[in-house]
């Protein structure tokens, strides 16, 4: 078992001793299983989605025969909700870089679309094994999971996202939770459905960490943008593209950086900047119509 010790002067500061190469190793062995396990059941979904989506949209319809005039029958037509539009499942993966963490940044997961007459709702959750720096050896294991609400007012529309992240390494394992306030736009720029969208990420909520771990209360811009570039024969081809710009504020002193209640502001915590960056691939069930927007 890793013993672990924090300094005196400041808790995030962490010793860590034992068997590192066996923890390293099992963390390896423990998140590449997860990664497994994660790309096979997103493969084991999205085929039945597909199908499920092809037999609706193929389903014919049987002539209709005259009937006699005395014959009756109690078939229910079953209740249409044009408002209700069909529902968007994505499969999703991201390859990218990020300050403070192992290059290649990497994430595997799944998205939601569902439109609600001129409302859109968005769910998704994602894993990432990405290492992060100075954290100790292994892999590190972390999920996001993300809400977002658009308000379409035809080409453009304002949007919120409430996200929540949880981390765990071989020294703290952490959870935070972020607001963006955004506007999206929508257009065919060289012939590609596209969006875009503009957002401010805000800290919400309050931070929890092991080890003494503080807040970073990350907060800047980001631009978001994803585009339809293929239709296949049951799916749809997405491309998308992220960049983030943020303030981030570093570990300080817990005895007078505020964390035990007193706030000296010849302590306060140092103030630094990071981004991140990242293309991904979707792939959309069932697929969109060629050439317009969504």
């Amino acid at each position: 078992m890793a013993q672990r010790c924090l300094g005196e002067a400041r808790l995030s500061m962490i010793c860590v001793m034992g068997s590192s190469r066996r923890s390293s190793t099992y963390r390896l062995v423990l998140s590449l299983m997860l990664s497994s396990l994660m790309i096979v059941f997103l493969a084991s979904i999205a085929r039945p989605l597909a199908a499920q989506a092809t037999s609706t949209d193929d389903a014919s319809v049987p002539a209709s025969s005259q009937l006699p005039a005395n014959f009756t029958t109690n078939v229910t037509q079953p209740t249409q909700r044009p408002w209700l539009l069909q529902t968007r499942f994505l499969l999703v993966t991201d390859m990218g870089f990020a300050a403070g963490y192992a290059f290649p940044m990497s994430t595997f997961g799944f998205t939601v679309e569902q439109p609600i007459r001129s409302l859109e709702l968005q769910l998704s959750s994602t894993y990432s094994p990405t290492h992060k720096l100075g954290s100790g050896p292994g892999i590190d294991t972390g999920f996001r999971t993300t809400g977002t609400l658009i308000y379409w007012r035809r080409t453009w529309g304002p949007c919120f996202s409430e996200e929540w992240a949880w981390q765990h390494t071989l020294d703290f394992t952490k959870h935070a939770d972020y607001a963006t306030p955004c506007v999206v736009l929508r257009s065919s720029p060289f012939g590609i459905p596209s969006r875009l969208y503009f957002g401010y990420v805000l800290p919400s909520g309050k931070w929890a960490g092991s080890n003494g771990i503080e807040s970073s209360r990350l907060q800047g811009p980001t631009i978001y943008w994803e585009g339809r570039v293929l239709n296949l024969k049951e799916a749809t081809i997405r491309f998308r593209y992220m960049f983030g710009f943020y303030r981030i504020l570093a570990q300080g002193n817990p005895l007078c950086d505020g964390t035990e209640g007193v706030l000296v502001r010849s302590c306060a915590r140092t103030p630094g900047l990071s981004f991140n960056t990242s293309l991904g691939f979707e792939l959309e069930f069932p697929k969109g119509k060629a050439g317009a927007t969504w």
